[in-house]
C-alpha cells in the first residue's frame, strides 16, 4: 500500500495497527485485510513518529514537515 519506506508503527488499544510513511500517509490495518481501513492525508512531508491516543479512537503523527497532527478513527 505505501509508496515509500515505512518510518512509524504503533499497535492500537484494539489490536489494529497504524503506520506512517516517507509517503506522508497514515495507514490503519486491522485483522488480516489485505487494504487499510483507514487512510489519512494532509502531511507535506515523510512521517516520522505515530503515537496512540483517546484509548485508540485516534492516531497522532508528526512528520518532517514540522506538523503534528491528530487523526480521528471512524
Amino acid at each position: 500500500f505505501h509508496e515509500a519506506a515505512v518510518g512509524a508503527v504503533v499497535t492500537l488499544a484494539d489490536g489494529c495497527l497504524a503506520s506512517g510513511s516517507e509517503d506522508k500517509r497514515v495507514a490503519v490495518w486491522c485483522g488480516t485485510e489485505a487494504r487499510p481501513v483507514e487512510v489519512f492525508d494532509g502531511h507535506e512531508g515523510p512521517v516520522t513518529a505515530l503515537v496512540a491516543v483517546e484509548g485508540g479512537r485516534a492516531v497522532a503523527s508528526a512528520s518532517f514537515d514540522g506538523s503534528v497532527r491528530v487523526w480521528m478513527r471512524g
